[in-house]
């Protein structure tokens, strides 16, 4: 049985409309039934927040930091306020025994695009290969409705960084992708830090930054109008 809708370590806000949205394949760890989705409630406010409970939320923010895009818990950032962290399943379990098949991933897949449609998001940041490989599949297969206007037609793809980061640059005509080696891996420092790999994802960022601010602009613009004609009637 899988849960209608996607769930989130940081509590979904009026400043993450719009931002960047980090997607894993489960939340890992182990528990009594650990292949069964489950609801949960946030950890957290914000992203770096340290009660974000991730298992994940530690190396991801070493990973911002080597990219130039450093958070900080104390003093969250825009950017801070801006990330969802989510996963494609809501499961805890550790080696996917049971594995999915072809009818769950493709649920999986449209939940993640009513969620990408919901919340305008302006970054998809993919943090396991086994879900990007499937992403890229679903994006060609063209058999989830909905999957053009969350994700866009796929305009330009580029390959950057070694085998191991796996590092993958996508953009489409409404959203900005990366896709890129799991947290906890194994991938060196300097491989995430590399002159090729930070300058990919300090650009690929400072992208998303870009058109969230636009869509935050607008989205204040039409509050404002609303606000104002329900004033004037």
């Amino acid at each position: 049985m899988m849960i209608n809708e996607l769930q989130f370590s940081t509590a979904p806000g009026f400043l993450s409309k719009g931002g960047l949205l980090i997607c894993g394949k489960n939340w890992c760890g182990s528990s009594e039934n650990a292949e069964i989705e489950k609801a949960s409630d946030p950890w957290a406010p914000y992203f770096s927040h340290p009660h974000n409970s991730s298992r994940y939320q530690t190396c991801l923010l070493k990973w911002f930091g080597l990219w130039d895009w450093k958070l900080e818990p104390k003093e969250p950032t825009f950017l801070d306020l801006a990330i969802l962290q989510t996963n494609l399943f809501f499961t805890k379990s550790k080696r996917f025994r049971s594995g999915f098949d072809d009818k769950q991933w493709q649920y999986a897949f449209e939940r993640l695009c009513t969620g990408i449609i919901r919340f305008n998001v302006s970054g998809l940041l993919i943090t396991s290969p086994e879900v990007g490989d499937h992403f890229i599949e679903f994006s060609k297969a063209s058999i989830i409705p909905q999957w053009d206007r969350a994700i866009g037609t796929p305009l330009s793809w580029s390959e950057r960084g070694n085998d191991s980061l796996r590092l993958a640059i996508g953009k489409t005509t409404v959203l900005n992708i990366a896709i890129m080696s799991h947290p906890m891996s194994g991938v060196a420092d300097s491989d995430i830090e590399s002159e090729c790999n930070k300058t990919a994802m300090h650009s690929w960022i400072s992208e998303v930054v870009a058109d969230y601010k636009r869509k935050q602009f607008a989205d204040q613009a039409n509050r404002f109008n609303e606000q104002s004609s329900a004033y004037l009637s």
